[in-house]
């Protein structure tokens, strides 16, 4: 399961790694659904958005959005996790101050088929 202190730490790694490795934030996203069943995907994708919302940078607030998905995907389901709207509606104030869009907070509310309550 998505553990956030680990993750915030090695999501900072791979962001001060990215000038050796522009590979390294895929590459912490795939290591983090490394082996993760669907129970443990459906439980992440909370912690995977409230570390989003932690992010000043919007490469990695893009990368917390997309490993949210993929997580979402693995979960096969759309029901939502306690809580999504609430969290979307800040991400979507969120996302927009850091990139002046929306895109990753309107593909996560489709996934969840939640987009008209954001």
């Amino acid at each position: 399961m998505f553990v956030i202190e680990e993750s915030r730490i090695t999501l900072r790694i791979a962001l001060d790694a990215l000038s050796l490795n522009e590979w390294s934030v895929a590459e912490w996203r795939e290591d983090s659904i490394k082996s993760v069943d669907s129970t443990d995907a459906f439980n992440s994708v909370m912690p995977a958005l409230a570390l989003a919302l932690e992010q000043t940078d919007s490469y990695a607030f893009d990368s917390c959005c997309c490993l949210a998905l993929q997580y979402a995907g693995i979960s096969s389901t759309t029901q939502q996790p306690e809580g999504l709207t609430g969290i979307l509606s800040q991400l979507k104030i969120h996302e927009y101050k850091l990139t002046q869009s929306d895109r990753r907070t309107s593909e996560l509310a489709k996934w969840f088929r939640v987009g008209n309550a954001i």
